[in-house]
């Protein structure tokens, strides 16, 4: 399920629904410590950030959030459920295959908001659900 499939957002206007989004985006992307010092700054950069550069992904068990090999198009924060964080020798260097757990505390990709990044793992929803809010690299750069 994405915003999109929720019909009811379609009889907002599109400032309310902007501001909807930024409200429910606003905690979660501020606290990465960069973006939370930029928005005590400017909080008019952080509303077009929300508004511009912010993505809700839905996963369900056994998706995937990226492969190894994949450009990064996004840096990622678990919001709701939890993710696995999956590197396997053949595609990254680690000895044996690590599967590390991924909660709301942390962030994926993180490198691709400053850099061409290119990921080495994969990421998956272990469980029923997993709900993961995604900064858009390119369009934050341009805004950066």
């Amino acid at each position: 399920l994405t915003e999109d499939a929720v019909l009811a957002l379609d009889m907002l206007s599109t400032g309310l629904r902007g501001e909807l989004h930024a409200s429910i985006c606003k905690p979660t992307l501020t606290s990465h410590q960069l973006i939370a010092l930029f928005n005590s700054i400017d909080l008019v950069w952080t509303n077009r950030v929300t508004q511009t550069c912010i993505e809700m992904v839905y996963l369900t068990k056994a998706d995937s959030l990226f492969f190894p090999g994949m450009a990064a198009t996004g840096t990622y924060k678990v919001i709701q459920g939890r993710a696995l964080y999956l590197q396997t020798p053949d595609t990254s260097l680690v000895a044996e295959a690590v599967e590390v757990q991924v909660d709301s505390s942390d962030w994926l990709s993180e490198g691709a908001l400053w850099c061409d990044w290119l990921h080495v793992g994969t990421t998956e929803c272990p469980d029923a659900s997993c709900k993961v809010l995604g900064v858009r690299t390119v369009e934050f750069g341009t805004l950066a």
